[in-house]
């Protein structure tokens, strides 16, 4: 299967070099709380953790052991999605509605694509019980996205000051721009200072940060942490060690 851009999103770095992030969504992860299967699990592990991802994302205990056992099911789905859009597919995420489920979102069009996807979504659903929604409006795959926010994460550190990072939003299908700028006191300011709408195409969001990023030592197979706010939103295992252009410790991930 190829590389597919799962995450809160994926954060391209000069000080910490590049990150192509596994954690799920803005709302949902299937790495927020590693959970066995409640259906074989007999070691009461799962639920501890049931119970902590039920206090993560505010909801009811049945709810949260539904949701864990849907994005379980996922992976079973990732070959007939990734067979169906091949090439086409820029980004992959769990939704937080009511109806929870996993959204692809892919750069084919048209009416073909419709009657493909209703298809393979009564198919996902009648395998795995799980909902499939297909977006078929993203600007770039995941490929270009990868080579996108590699070029411009260079580029844009040398015009922006106090750049820290960037990276891609899969829910918001944008790019975000982190900036430190104590000149700054909130997001309207930084955007307007630089007022870029988009970037290839896509949609930009700028985050004002209160302080510098500061420079990481990354060891694959470590654990990551990914943030809302001040409060930890996600875990994922991290990849490989590997090392930026500029020799700044990285790691690369599914």
């Amino acid at each position: 299967m190829r590389t597919r851009f799962f995450g809160t999103y994926i954060i391209c770095t000069l000080i910490t070099g590049i990150f192509l992030s596994g954690c799920g969504s803005d709302d949902d992860s299937n790495n927020d709380i590693s959970v066995s299967n409640p259906n074989t699990d007999n070691t009461g592990n799962y639920e501890t953790r049931i119970a902590a991802y039920a206090e993560l994302k505010e909801i009811p205990l049945d709810e949260a052991k539904r949701r864990l056992l849907v994005m379980d099911s996922a992976y079973e789905s990732y070959p007939a999605i990734d067979e169906h859009l091949r090439d086409s597919a820029s980004s992959i995420y769990f939704n937080g509605d009511e109806d929870f489920g996993l959204t692809v979102r892919t750069t084919r069009k048209g009416e073909l694509l419709s009657i493909l996807d209703e298809n393979l979504i009564k198919k996902i659903k009648d395998e795995t019980g799980m909902l499939l929604r297909i977006k078929n409006n993203a600007v770039m795959n995941s490929d270009e996205l990868q080579v996108m926010l590699s070029q411009k994460t260079e580029e844009l550190s040398e015009k922006i000051l106090g750049f820290q990072a960037m990276g891609y939003n899969p829910k918001k299908d944008s790019i975000i721009i982190k900036v430190y700028d104590p000149s700054l006191s909130s997001n309207e300011e930084l955007s307007n200072k630089y007022s870029m709408k988009d970037l290839s195409g896509i949609d930009v969001e700028f985050q004002l940060l209160s302080a510098p990023i500061a420079p990481a030592v990354l060891v694959g197979g470590g654990q990551l942490l990914s943030f809302n706010g001040s409060t930890p939103s996600g875990r994922c295992t991290a990849g490989f060690s590997a090392f930026a252009s500029n020799g700044a410790p990285a790691i690369i991930t599914a």
